[in-house]
């Protein structure tokens, strides 16, 4: 090598190193992308299909309390929201991108998310994916980045858990990741109570990046190995970033067409920092187990293993481990055609030691019955979420039912759920009733009523009503106008709490597809 390409190799090579932990695995990620692609060039015959959708929605909407405070503030509110929404599939990748990009401009000074008064807001939105086969039907490279505006109160912006399916036999399903359809379509506009308020709100952007192996070495025999980065950031100071590392393995053998045995492991690594230290999560987990298939649509299985979990706080003496093993067994049956249930516990055998360490029961389960004319759902689940505002996961405990009457012009659905969170230990209560009614070809109806109650553990009750009432006409295939109206009362048993308030809110908004 020449002595000028030998120093500029160095003087590079130093410069990597000094980068942080993050950007370097990013790099490195990059690196071999690069190189792949370098080295073996997709073929021109291959081309790609590309599709893009931009579309744009200008919107004028009054507010009799546009700041959500005892003390009102009416504000006129102009939003102007360009999207553009695109898909990229090809033999070695696929790529999704949806980004929002929301203007606002308020006729008063309110208060911005920052905590300063202004005129003028922007909020961005941006989901992008993609999926690389590095070498097909062996290495992949899956990439996601989410920047969005989020309501750090984590009780508050917590949903119900759209979903009712069996929990996958032994493996995380992050653990292999997939691309899963298309970029959203603006145009399909759900059902909604409000946006996301300047309120206690921060932009928020997730970054993970997750090189994996997965193949069959043999017609009974699957395995999947990889790593995946993970990096949390809030543009808010008082909010706490994070980034997990988390290694995995996973092996599952068909003994039978209805007999199966699977087997893992998987480590994480997760910190939270923040200005008087850092605080550190170690997660090690071991397990083993067999599935069985005993009807077309029934399976049992059950898994077994150890979980270590170590959790600490960097230059503070006092360190703490627990060892606990833990059994978890599930079910799936249907019922009839329309009727299944399926279940899933994961039990400790041996208490938890040990001040800041936890074991939990956990569990997914559920039942879908059609009545008649009426589909009726119960689900329940405990998940974990992260909370910025408390450098920890928190445990919610999810116990929710919902009934649907679907009829030719429209549907009527009532749904109520009740959640338990820890650490510290809230509760909260909420039912909704929406009601969309087609009153012609181009005119829709949408009308809601919601009611929802939080109870903290050291503060105040606090009651939400809900109400919302919108009209969508449709003025060609790619153009629609609609108006909307959403009524808000807030109120707390503390007469000095920032959640009483009473807001009225009428909007017109036009939306084009192109």
């Amino acid at each position: 090598m020449p002595p000028r390409l030998h120093r500029r190799f160095w003087t590079v090579a130093g410069l990597l190193f000094r980068l942080q932990r993050r950007f370097s695995v990013v790099l490195l990620c990059g690196g071999l992308v690069f190189g792949h692609f370098a080295l073996f060039p997709p073929l021109p015959s291959h081309a790609g299909e590309f599709r893009v959708q931009p579309s744009i929605a200008i919107s004028e909407e009054y507010s009799d309390n546009v700041n959500q405070t005892r003390e009102k503030v009416s504000a006129f509110t102009t939003k102007v929201t360009p999207n553009i929404a695109a898909t990229y599939t090809a033999p070695f990748w696929d790529w999704n991108l949806n980004y929002n990009l929301e203007y606002r401009h308020y006729s008063e000074e309110v208060i911005l998310d920052t905590g300063d008064t202004g005129q003028n807001d922007f909020r961005h939105t941006l989901n992008v994916r993609g999926l690389t086969r590095l070498i097909d039907n062996l290495m992949y490279l899956d990439v996601h980045n989410v920047f969005e505006r989020t309501d750090l109160n984590v009780v508050r912006r917590s949903t119900v858990p759209q979903f009712l399916d069996a929990p996958s036999n032994g493996v995380d399903a992050q653990d292999i990741p997939a691309l899963n359809g298309d970029a959203p379509d603006r145009m399909d506009e759900a059902l909604v109570f409000e946006d996301i308020r300047n309120r206690e709100s921060t932009d928020r952007n997730t970054f993970s990046i997750s090189p994996y192996f997965a193949f069959d070495p043999t017609d009974r025999t699957s395995l999947g190995t990889g790593y995946r980065y993970t990096n949390i950031w809030y543009r808010d100071d008082s909010a706490d970033n994070s980034e997990e590392h988390h290694t995995f393995a996973r092996a599952e053998y068909r003994l039978t067409r209805a007999w199966g045995l699977n087997a893992g492991y998987s480590s994480t690594w997760k910190r939270w920092d923040d200005e008087d230290g850092v605080d550190q999560e170690n997660v090690h987990n071991v397990y083993g187990g067999s599935s069985y298939t005993y009807g077309p649509e029934s399976r049992v299985y059950g898994d077994f293993g150890i979980t270590w979990r170590q959790r600490d706080r960097v230059d503070v003496q006092g360190r703490e481990t627990s060892t606990d093993p833990f059994v978890r067994a599930g079910f799936q049956h249907r019922l009839t055609e329309a009727t299944s249930i399926f279940g899933e516990v994961t039990t400790p055998i041996t208490p938890t030691r040990g001040d800041t360490d936890t074991t939990d029961l956990t569990w997914n389960a559920g039942v879908r019955q059609l009545i008649g004319r009426y589909i009726a759902t119960f689900i329940t689940t405990v998940r974990y979420i992260d909370d910025p505002l408390r450098e920890t996961t928190r445990q919610e405990t999810v116990y929710a039912l919902g009934v649907v009457r679907p009829y030719g012009r429209g549907s009527v659905s009532l749904s109520t759920s009740y959640s338990e969170f820890d650490q510290p230990k809230e509760t909260k209560t909420a039912a909704t009733l929406a009601l969309t009614h087609s009153l012609t070809q181009r005119l829709t109806a949408n009308a809601g009523l919601g009611a929802e109650r939080r109870s903290p553990e050291d503060n105040a009750r606090i009651d939400e009503w809900r109400t919302f009432l919108g009209f969508r006409y449709l003025l060609s295939p790619t153009l629609q106008a609609s108006l909307f109206y959403r009524y808000f009362d807030s109120s707390s048993k503390d007469p000095l709490s920032d959640d009483n308030f009473q807001e009225n809110r009428v909007t017109l908004e036009l939306r084009k597809e192109f």
